[in-house]
């Protein structure tokens, strides 16, 4: 699904949601969705005329499984370059265990490792904003391009709601509430989480006007 002529949802990640966004120096994937999903995104960005090697970077917003699954696989085929906060940094290339629930189903749902991700460094890559918005993770960040903000697991979006993930999954509430209440949103028009449809920004306001 375009949702404009520069950002594709990719349909064939439903349930955890990546993207793919057309710049100026070529193709940005937002996350890489689950294991297995590899094969899947390859093809849907060539029914879209996109070659594997038009595709520059991924941007993680963050390090669960459901985001990184199939950034291995991804690499390899495009020889991509990988971005994550540096919080987030071990736990795809160290080893560092996850806490709670997420170590369960990090046991349950094998991730290859990256040949190589890069650190974030400053507050843009490429066309991108980088926003860091810590809670769901230590290092979730959000990234805008343009008048899209890609979202990650800041919150989601249900029957036309935003909502606020299973607490259970969730490194910091306090700091997710703050990130959330903080996020600058002046002039967006897109919101696009890993977890339910892109919305409109009337969505987000609406949602501004509630607690979550």
């Amino acid at each position: 699904m375009k949702l404009n002529d520069e950002v594709i949802k990719l349909n064939c990640t439903e349930g955890a949601y990546s993207y793919a966004v057309i710049g100026r120096d070529g193709i940005t994937l937002i996350d890489s969705s689950n294991p297995g999903k590899g094969e899947a995104i390859i093809s849907e960005l060539a029914a879209n005329n996109i070659k594997p090697n038009d595709v520059k970077r991924i941007l993680l917003t963050h390090h669960d499984v459901d985001h990184i699954g199939s950034v291995a696989f991804l690499q390899d085929k495009t020889n991509c370059d990988i971005f994550i906060h540096p919080d987030d940094y071990p736990y795809v290339m160290e080893g560092k265990k996850r806490e709670g629930l997420k170590r369960i189903v990090s046991s349950l749902m094998k991730v290859q490792r990256p040949r190589e991700v890069k650190k974030i460094e400053g507050n843009s890559i490429g066309d991108f904003t980088v926003i860091p918005s810590p809670g769901h993770t230590k290092g979730h960040t959000v990234y805008r391009f343009r008048n899209v903000l890609f979202l990650g697991d800041l919150v989601g979006n249900r029957d036309d709601k935003v909502i606020k993930l299973p607490s259970i999954m969730t490194w910091d509430k306090t700091a997710l509430q703050n990130s959330i209440k903080t996020l600058p949103v002046n002039g967006v028009e897109w919101f696009c989480p890993a977890h339910g449809e892109p919305f409109k920004a009337a969505l987000w306001n609406e949602m501004v006007k509630r607690p979550l």
